[in-house]
């Protein structure tokens, strides 16, 4: 690091070529920039890196789905930094390097730290002709989380494992409703898919736990 006079580059701040300039205690300094190392990583981090890249992976295109489910994760952590790390510990299956995701145990909304309200009861997905999917749930006698109102929204998140894409359905119809046919493009006859369901107030401050829907396939 080498100590830079104000003349050298004016009130330049950033990087010069191979140099970063800065700031560092009321001081210009420049410090050149590192370079990658060509080292491999320990087993223990190639290992983490793996599992990273996996579940990093799952998550790409549902950052809106992500951002309303994990919206009330403690202070200092995002809503995607949150959900990957509780993939990572919770989701992943397998042994190095045959690693694998656990779609039954994919949680796309989490209240923790928030307003929590009730999921469907007894939710089910039965695939349909003409690609599908008819959801249903149930009212119980009473809500267990006082949040919980008729009027929250379901959102509805279909995967295809077949194409490795995400079809969301984003607060749709109301809990009193009971049942929503998903209808899906027909590009996606015949993929085997994962759902998951859950709900979120009026207003979106409160949600739900997700709820796995299980594996089906759609039909032509």
């Amino acid at each position: 690091m080498a100590r830079l006079e104000t003349g050298q580059v004016g009130t330049f701040r950033g990087k010069v070529g191979q140099v970063v300039v800065a700031k560092w205690r009321d001081v210009l300094v420049g410090k050149k920039t590192p370079t990658k190392s060509g080292k491999p990583g320990s087993d223990e981090q190639i290992d983490q890196r793996s599992k990273f890249g996996l579940v990093t992976k799952f998550f790409r295109g549902l950052g809106e789905v992500i951002k309303l489910g994990y919206q009330s994760q403690k202070t200092g952590m995002t809503p995607i930094n949150a959900a990957v790390q509780y993939h990572l510990v919770n989701a992943v299956k397998g042994i190095f390097p045959n690693y694998a995701l656990d779609y039954s145990k994919i949680v796309l909304s989490n209240a923790i730290n928030g307003v929590e309200i009730d999921g469907g009861f007894a939710p089910t997905a039965v695939p349909a002709p003409d690609c599908i999917v008819n959801i249903t749930w149930q009212l119980s006698d009473r809500n267990y989380l006082k949040a919980t109102t008729p009027d929250d929204l379901l959102s509805i998140i279909i995967y295809s494992l077949t194409k490795k894409k995400f079809i969301i359905y984003d607060r749709v119809v109301s809990r009193s409703a009971l049942k929503y046919d998903v209808e899906l493009p027909r590009i996606f006859v015949n993929d085997v898919c994962h759902g998951y369901m859950f709900f979120t107030s009026p207003k979106g401050k409160a949600v739900s736990y997700s709820e796995y829907l299980g594996q089906f396939k759609l039909l032509p």
